[in-house]
């Protein structure tokens, strides 16, 4: 553990970002992002206040994440180095910061939006932080239920701009997130699950054979391009959004046909790049297809 005298203010501010899950917190604000102008069709002013403050609920979420699992990050050699099991940022830092940022995010959205974006908002924090954090202890398969988290921005995003949340289009985008987190997950723990099992993370390891991972993996990968496809079709893009979308399904599809014919190895950074790179690619599309 460093001696917070030795901390200088860059490593504590690097450190905060990191607590944050900043990256991962840029990316579920874009997905909101998105919702919104596929209802609203442009960029407006209230649209970036939108994102900063479910921004910041986001990063406060991630946050709470952080000091949950603490004890568990210090076990593990990808994690042992986290601002809290490393020392970089005190407990009571990480609670200050928590709380900051919980409060300028929800002054912001309730403010400027209906209130239930801002419920919207903390249920997604709660679904993230109440239950799928806690049954990570308890079961490896606790990513079908938690995946509910990557579903609501963009419902969040759509409400805030005034669509009715159950409108198809932002269903079937909903739909698509939600599928995405499940691979992206197994992925991570096919990689890395000897760091889960040191923590005492049940692991799917410990029920399946590599054989089994990787044909569960490959059927949720598949059905990512599928919900991908399915997007292409139910919301009203241009021709060419729509092509492009289709396009990179398809040859999602032959990449992941070509190693299943050769029968050779899951291989992680390959498909977790495709995959990631099929999410950020939907979100992008929707947002330049429906603002220009």
């Amino acid at each position: 553990m460093k001696n917070d005298h030795n901390i200088t203010f860059r490593q504590k501010w690097k450190a905060l970002l990191i607590l944050t899950k900043f990256k991962v917190s840029i990316a579920v604000m874009l997905s909101a992002f998105a919702g919104y102008v596929l209802y609203s069709t442009h960029i407006e002013w209230e649209l970036f206040a939108f994102s900063l403050g479910l921004l910041l609920i986001i990063a406060a979420s991630s946050a709470i994440n952080h000091i949950q699992e603490r004890k568990y990050d210090r076990l593990m050699p990808r994690t042992a180095n986290r601002p809290l099991p490393s020392g970089t940022l005190s407990l009571n830092e990480a609670l200050l910061a928590t709380l900051l940022l919980t409060l300028t995010g929800s002054v912001l959205l309730l403010f400027l939006f209906p209130v239930e974006v801002w419920l919207a908002s903390l249920l997604a924090a709660f679904w993230y932080n109440g239950i799928y954090t806690p049954l990570k202890r308890k079961t490896s398969y606790a990513i079908i239920p938690g995946s509910m988290v990557g579903a609501i921005p963009p419902f969040i995003g759509y409400m805030a701009a005034g669509g009715f949340p159950f409108d198809r289009q932002v269903v079937v985008l909903a739909v698509f997130f939600f599928i995405g987190q499940i691979p992206h997950f197994w992925l991570l723990m096919k990689k890395y699950h000897v760091d889960y099992q040191k923590a005492g993370y049940p692991v799917i390891n410990e029920k399946m054979n590599e054989q089994q991972i990787n044909r569960m993996i490959t059927t949720w990968m598949t059905a990512g391009i599928a919900s991908a496809l399915l997007v292409s079709l139910a919301v009203p893009f241009s021709r060419a959004a729509s092509f492009i979308i289709m396009a990179y399904c398809l040859y999602f599809i032959f990449i992941i046909g070509k190693d299943l014919i050769r029968k050779t190895e899951l291989q992680f950074g390959k498909n977790f790049l495709m995959l990631n790179m099929m999410y950020l690619l939907v979100m992008l599309i929707i947002i330049v297809d429906f603002t220009i």
